[in-house]
């Protein structure tokens, strides 16, 4: 497998920032799992509205840690492993600066 393309310090942050939110993270779990998902089906694991979701998924996709594509009129999701191996990376990297 190719190593992943290292991260800039602003895709770190966005990363992080989107990995905060617990419910964001149960998503990302979620189409981890899944593989590939609807949107209609995340929402189901949810107790939050479908446009919440929705707006959660955007975050997700804007980071770089989950792709989306159309099929019809669906959206289907799925995680990018790429992205979260080259975070996983950076902390690991910042980890080994530490003292």
């Amino acid at each position: 497998m190719p190593r992943p393309r290292p991260l800039d310090d602003k895709e770190l942050v966005r990363i992080a920032r989107a990995l905060a939110d617990a419910t964001r993270f149960g998503i990302l779990r979620a189409i981890t799992e899944a593989g590939e998902i609807s949107c209609g089906d995340l929402a189901a694991k949810f107790p939050i509205a479908q446009p919440t979701v929705s707006h959660h998924v955007k975050v997700l996709v804007d980071c770089g840690l989950v792709n989306a594509r159309k099929d019809g009129q669906h959206s289907i999701f799925s995680a990018q492993p790429a992205a979260l191996d080259a975070y996983r990376g950076a902390l690991g990297h910042l980890g080994a600066l530490a003292p």
